[in-house]
């Protein structure tokens, strides 16, 4: 595929980062009851970082379908520059698609790399929540329709919503709503009709329910 050099150079910045993060922590530690776990406020220079997994549904706009149920895996990295906002980067395997038509005889399964850069405001008396909002960008790994094109580029609006349970002081359970709004075309303007019914704009979106770890 074109884009696997994009791809590479993206997953070498991102472990380059975090990589280059490693020791610059500043952070706080808010009281708590002692029967209950210390959690850690980060501050200024805080890099946290995560993985999780998410199951959750992928709808296309402008076709008369169904939803098609995904499961996505994710990795992340957080850089606090407060204890309120963060800049946060992740990179997603992002299974995408939508039932077709034909009482949901065709299933467009289309898998993405996908990069979500979120601004994450953390709120609450210990910053448990975040929400979190920016732009992603996703490029197309496969797809399994041989007769049917796609853009190899999509991108859109990603946005969160979560909580962090502390486990110890500096490892946290989360538990999170994602989505993602996406703004380009997904299919080329060579698509046939009988599979997209002549529709030649259309977008992906989805929304996941997530569950991870946070170190």
């Amino acid at each position: 595929m074109k884009y696997k050099f994009v791809i590479i150079i993206c997953l070498l910045v991102f472990f380059g980062i975090i990589n280059s993060s490693f020791g610059q922590t500043d952070y706080q530690n808010y009281p708590y009851d002692s029967n209950k776990p210390a959690f850690v406020i980060p501050g200024k220079g805080f890099m946290e970082y995560g993985v999780s997994i998410g199951l959750g549904a992928s709808n296309c706009s402008k076709q008369q379908n169904g939803d098609y149920g995904v499961l996505n895996a994710y990795l992340s990295a957080e850089r606090y520059f407060s204890n309120r906002w963060g800049l946060k980067v992740d990179l997603t395997y992002d299974r995408k698609g939508w039932n077709g038509l034909y009482n949901n005889e065709y299933k467009f399964k289309l898998n993405y790399l996908t990069i979500p850069v979120m601004a994450n405001w953390h709120f609450g008396r210990t910053r448990k929540w975040y929400l979190g909002f920016g732009p992603y960008i996703g490029f197309l790994l496969n797809h399994n329709m041989q007769e049917e094109d796609f853009n190899s580029i999509d991108g859109g609006l990603a946005f969160g919503i979560g909580v962090k349970l502390p486990i110890n002081p500096r490892v946290k359970f989360f538990i999170e709503m994602d989505g993602q709004d996406g703004f380009a075309n997904v299919i080329s303007k060579n698509e046939r009709p009988i599979y997209s019914s002549g529709v030649s704009s259309s977008n992906i979106s989805r929304v996941s329910l997530n569950i991870g770890i946070n170190f």
